[in-house]
Order: structure tokens, then sequence, then C-alpha cells
């Protein structure tokens, strides 16, 4: 088995987003600042993400902000910071408290301060789907002629990866964890390269892999 490494892309690509930062400070004399909106307090993997994306951004000199509001104050706070100069990127940290508010709230975000490219006319790919692609790109893999799976079509990762494919002329097949395991190991058996994006653990089990296929994973749930 091998195994496709991200952590030896990390320093090139900080490497490169450092300068691109520096080079930005000096040529428009501003710290660039990320404003992250938070307001789901118990969902614990987004309190590890809060610190990761502050961590990082803070290594790369960007300033970052997470403001941690009820979610009924988040229209008001958006609005406030879509129209602060001092402020270039707002992330509404997801899962929100209550869902079905999900949609309306990010397209409130203005698509020019829209990082994680969720609004409908963004302007970036979705952070997920571009460490998807600079893996497979590291690795010189070509997805020409491939077939490819994709398990998951949520909003943050198995649909944006989808189309980013199909902008490539390339033609995934997807399914989501609704899908039978008879339907999913059958599809599973077909791929050259499964892209999973599905919050079950376990879903793909080792018995049904074959040699030489390239597994991604990019599904996350809470177990224990």
């Amino acid at each position: 088995m091998k195994y496709l490494r991200g952590s030896d892309l990390v320093e090139y690509i900080s490497e490169r987003q450092s300068k691109q930062v520096r080079s930005l400070i000096q040529s428009k004399g501003t710290q660039p600042a990320l404003a992250i909106i938070f307001t789901n307090p118990d969902h614990l993997p987004s309190k590890k993400y809060l610190d990761l994306k502050k961590e990082r951004g803070e290594e790369l000199g960007i300033k970052v902000d997470i403001f941690s509001i009820s979610q009924k104050e988040a229209p008001q706070l958006i609005g406030r910071l879509a129209k602060d100069p001092q402020v270039h990127g707002i992330i509404l940290q997801l899962p929100l408290n209550e869902p079905s508010e999900t949609d309306e709230l990010i397209e409130l975000i203005p698509k020019e301060k829209d990082v994680d490219g969720l609004t409908k006319e963004s302007l970036v790919q979705p952070a997920t789907v571009g460490a998807i692609l600079w893996l497979l790109a590291g690795y010189n893999i070509d997805l020409r002629n491939k077939n490819i799976l994709i398990i998951g079509q949520g909003r943050l990762v198995g649909l944006p990866i989808t189309i980013a494919l199909q902008d490539q002329n390339l033609s995934p097949k997807t399914l989501d964890d609704s899908n039978d395991q008879k339907e999913l190991e059958a599809a599973v058996k077909e791929a050259d390269v499964i892209i999973s994006a599905a919050g079950s653990p376990g879903l793909i089990k080792s018995a049904i892999l074959k040699d030489n296929q390239i597994v991604i994973d990019a599904g996350t749930t809470e177990a224990d």
C-alpha cells in the first residue's frame, strides 16, 4: 500500500502562501484579515477546525478574528463585516446550530470575501476541494481515462469536488451514503479513483478494495 502524504506538500504550499501574503502586505500596505463566525459551540470538530485555521493563518501572516455569537446575531455581523474594508475574508463556520438557515446566511457573504468558496458566485474553490486536487497533482496522478467514484454529495466536499472534476471534462460517478451496500461495493470495485466525502465511518471496507486503487478519504464524523 502506498500513502499519499499531504504532509509532504505542506511545506511547499505554506512557503508559497507566505510569499503571497508578504507580497500583499508590501504592495497594499495592509495585513490580510480573516473573520470567522462561529455559532455552534457544542460542535467539537468545529472547535478543532477553528484552532487550526487561526494557527495556520497567523503562521502565514494573516490576522484571524473569531466571532463566537448566537446564530440570530449572524446576519447583522455578516453585514457589518461585509462593509468593513479592513476585513478581506469571511468564513461562516459550518455546521450551524440551525442548519436550515445555512444557504440564507452564506449568501449574505459578498463573493469577494467568500474564502470558503460556498456562495453561488464565489471566486475560489472550497478548501478541501483544493486540497484534494493539490494532493493528486503533487503525486502526478492523471485522472484522464480513469473511473472516478465520489461517495457523498454534501455542499462542503462531495458536490464541489464533483463540479470541479466535471469542469476538467471528467465524468465521475457519484453515490451518497444512502445507497445500499451492494451498489456501493459494486461501484468501489469498478473504480480506479475513489474520493470519499461521506460522514459514515467504516463505509468502505478494506476487503472490497483492490490493488492500485487511489483512495482519498475526506469524510469527517464524530465517534467517541
